[in-house]
């Protein structure tokens, strides 16, 4: 249905056809002159000025027709088909005079061109030029029972040329205006987008990407926050405000940003949130914005804890190389517990964070931590003491916590290669699955992955006589990095 009820703003294609219906209809008074100055005997004055007036009103009342009762893309084609028949009856009242049927037929086809779709372009062209036609001859019948046809005059054709080259040459130059401004809004959209690119590339720094991903496919809604169990990570460094002392403040910078940037990239590979860093501190949690479960959850939180321990260890050897300050030690707690967890704050600034005792217990636990040892809450040691070698520690008293707290600290880092693994290993294939890293979906994806890399390899006909020991050809593949 183009059926529309009164607006006050014309479709664009309504306004599109508006100028150049003008302009044809303004040309074809002139035709319609020279053709009577040419052939006066055949016409009657009135009839001159009766068809005179019907072409200087008609584009018009078209246009406000189309506004207040079709204002939209089919009500601009379909008064096409009235352009049309009234072009066969001009081109019968002008005795089907070749220069006058070219310029009808070539406004009635640009007027086509302008607003038609692409896929139906020709179609609709064939058809008005043929209702064109077959009104025209119509007309001719009825108007004197036969086709008529005039002589060629030298002014009618002069006059029909004249209007092709203005009437081309005019919408020609409004399409030109047209697609310059297209261009240029284009050329100011895409400068615009990369300005919101790079602004969006800033911003995803000061957020953590889980919850980034989270706003942007909206599974995060704002302002809403819910309980729920996390496992919290809480660090420091022990020695931090020695070098803060001791040290420039660029290498002070310089050190503390490869400490963060090498922390944050561990906590993120083991799909753990940033909350936040608090100067030399870090505070992470898993289990929201996604969770695999709150045991794999905490062991996740475990193993992350002790590989960023071990990336302590070596990056104290490379400043050491470096001559920079290298007695820098981690200390680290972790509880299990339930917290609210959501955006908080107002509406100028909100903080995607979690609050509550739980997130207390982890820093006081922190806190307790000594150098280099990674202390857990007991609730945390229920859901790993199994697959993670930890020691009993002396209950302590906490602050701002009445009871005291049981304690154990993390043993060894060995755990952290000596965890569960499911291995599958032939001429050819190796596959390596860390249950406690990857779920179902990650696995089943991966492996679509691979075996759309392994179809679309070239060589993979003469595979066992090009494998090394860093893949086929010296490629190595980045599936289940």
């Amino acid at each position: 249905m183009y059926w529309q009820s009164k607006s006050s703003a014309p479709h664009y294609l309504v306004k599109a056809i508006y100028q150049p219906r003008v302009l044809a209809y303004f040309l074809a008074i002139l035709v319609c002159i020279s053709q009577y100055l040419s052939h006066s005997d055949h016409y009657h004055v009135q009839v001159v000025w009766v068809t005179v007036t019907l072409l200087l009103i008609y584009p018009h009342f078209v246009f406000y027709f189309c506004l207040l009762r079709f204002n939209t893309d089919v009500g601009a084609r379909k008064s096409l088909l009235i352009d049309a028949v009234l072009t066969g009856f001009l081109i019968t009242w002008c005795g089907f005079s070749p220069p006058v049927m070219v310029y009808f037929l070539t406004s009635l086809s640009i007027s086509s061109l302008i607003i038609d779709r692409p896929s139906r372009l020709f179609l609709n062209l064939g058809l008005s030029i043929s209702a064109a036609m077959i009104s025209g001859i119509l007309f001719g019948i009825f108007y004197n029972g036969h086709i008529f046809l005039f002589e060629i005059s030298r002014l009618t054709s002069v006059v029909g040329l004249f209007s092709i080259f203005v009437y081309v040459s005019i919408v020609a130059r409004k399409g030109f205006q047209v697609t310059s401004k297209m261009g240029l809004t284009n050329k100011q959209n895409t400068h615009q987008h990369e300005k919101l690119s790079q602004l969006t590339v800033r911003l995803k720094q000061y957020i953590s990407p889980q919850v980034y991903d989270s706003i942007e496919s909206g599974t995060v809604p704002i302002k809403k926050t819910q309980r729920k169990r996390l496992t919290i990570f809480f660090s420091d460094i022990e020695g931090f405000t020695w070098l803060m002392d001791s040290h420039e403040e660029e290498t002070v910078t310089k050190i503390l940003n490869e400490y963060l940037d090498a922390m944050a990239k561990i906590a993120l590979n083991f799909g753990g949130t940033i909350d936040k860093f608090m100067g030399d501190g870090m505070m992470i949690f898993f289990g929201d914005p996604h969770s695999k479960g709150v045991k794999i959850d905490a062991l996740q939180c475990l193993y992350m804890a002790i590989e960023m321990r071990r990336e302590l260890d070596r990056l104290r050897k490379v400043w050491a190389e470096s001559g920079v300050y290298s007695d820098l030690h981690i200390r680290i707690g972790i509880h299990t517990g339930y917290c609210a967890v959501g955006n908080f704050g107002c509406s100028e600034k909100m903080d995607y964070t979690a609050i509550g005792g739980a997130v207390n217990l982890a820093s006081r636990l922190e806190s307790k931590a000594s150098r280099d040892d990674i202390l857990i809450s007991n609730s945390t040691h229920l859901l790993v003491g199994n697959q993670i070698r930890c020691e009993s520690q002396p209950p302590v008293r906490l602050k701002g916590i009445r009871e005291y707290v049981e304690s154990y600290r993390v043993v060894a880092d060995k755990v952290a290669v000596d965890r569960p693994v499911i291995k599958l290993a032939q001429h050819g294939l190796l596959f390596e699955i860390d249950p406690a890293c990857v779920d179902d979906e990650t696995v089943n994806r991966s492996v679509e992955r691979l075996l759309k890399e392994y179809r679309a390899w070239p060589g993979k006909t003469q595979a066992d006589s090009q494998v090394t020991s860093t893949g086929v050809n010296g490629r190595e593949s980045t599936i289940l990095s």
